[in-house]
């Protein structure tokens, strides 16, 4: 018996209901595996993207779970309206920040914490049979491996992971608020800022009491990417820096950078991975400062189109 999800996803999307049964059974193997360095340069990391037909009914769920979950205030990653630029803004006003990192956060959200997540939050809604339908629709089964997992590459991975955080963003949130600290969250990358030394020291020790006290999902803060940071040093909050007068800049590296390939592709010596990397770059300067990204445009009319990897359009689609 077609199931009322499966019912709702076709109206939405409109597939039969069938072929999207049949999408759901082998769901969690329809994904295309690689690898990419992390930008730490140590290791790789694994990404998945689900095949057309899943990604199309990823998004549809994110619709459909939309209205009844909430997203905290305090996340600026993959919300409409807020993003990298929003969250180094909210720490403009701090003198002392703190920066924090979940480790593995993606892989560490499991089918087992959706589940639980879904009997708090909406008991009503989906029986079990629904409840393992969206399970199977959300996680991947990575190769050679029995145990689902969130994946990085979904449209639907950064939404749910946004979901299953809001327990512990309004723990964080309060014991914040109780020590006049600003907490923001942009997926994985925790930021604190205050005006009052010695107040952070302190919000390090609750946050990692509150991450380990929570079991949907259990989630373990990285150490070595805690950071203290004071006006006395560079002030960097999601890769955008933050003046001594609170401006937001990219910095005199990026900028450095952008301008050398620039000229590159002009003297058409930029290949195509340095197109790509340069389209991103100038995407990030277009948000953060505008206006210089609006010059390096000017500059590189008359010179070839950028050209962008099937890969990279496929990763942008929607």
């Amino acid at each position: 018996m077609t199931t009322r999800l499966v019912n709702r996803l076709s109206q939405q999307v409109g597939l039969p209901a069938g072929d999207i049964e049949r999408i759901i059974s082998s769901a969690p193997r329809r994904y295309k595996e690689f690898k990419i360095r992390k930008r730490s340069g140590s290791g790789f990391r694994d990404i998945a993207q689900p095949s057309r037909e899943l990604k199309i009914l990823q998004k549809a769920v994110v619709e459909e779970l939309k209205p009844h979950l909430p997203i905290h205030d305090c996340v600026h990653g993959y919300v409409i309206g807020r993003g990298i630029k929003s969250n180094a803004a909210a720490h403009r006003k701090g003198r002392f920040i703190l920066k924090m990192d979940f480790a593995d956060f993606f892989p560490s959200i499991k089918p087992v914490d959706f589940r639980a997540h879904l009997r708090e939050s909406l008991p009503d809604r989906y029986d079990d049979i629904e409840a393992r339908q969206l399970e199977l629709l959300l996680f991947w089964l990575k190769r050679g491996e029995r145990t689902l997992r969130m994946c990085i590459g979904a449209p639907s991975s950064p939404s749910i992971s946004n979901y299953l955080m809001y327990a512990i963003d309004s723990r964080i949130t309060e014991n914040c608020r109780l020590n006049a600290v600003t907490y923001t969250r942009y997926a994985d990358d925790l930021t604190f800022s205050c005006g009052e030394e010695g107040i952070l020291g302190e919000v390090e020790g609750a946050v990692s009491r509150i991450v380990g006290e929570t079991v949907h999902p259990r989630l373990r803060i990285n150490p070595d990417k805690t950071i203290h940071i004071s006006r006395k040093q560079r002030r960097t909050v999601t890769g955008v820096n933050i003046t001594p007068t609170g401006e937001l800049s990219i910095g005199r590296d990026r900028k450095r950078l952008i301008r050398a390939m620039v000229h590159r592709h002009i003297r058409g010596l930029l290949d195509l991975r340095g197109q790509n990397e340069l389209i991103g770059l100038l995407g990030f300067a277009h948000d953060v400062e505008p206006s210089f990204a609006q010059k390096m445009w000017a500059s590189l009319k008359g010179a070839p189109a950028l050209k962008r990897s099937r890969r990279v359009d496929y990763m942008l689609e929607g």
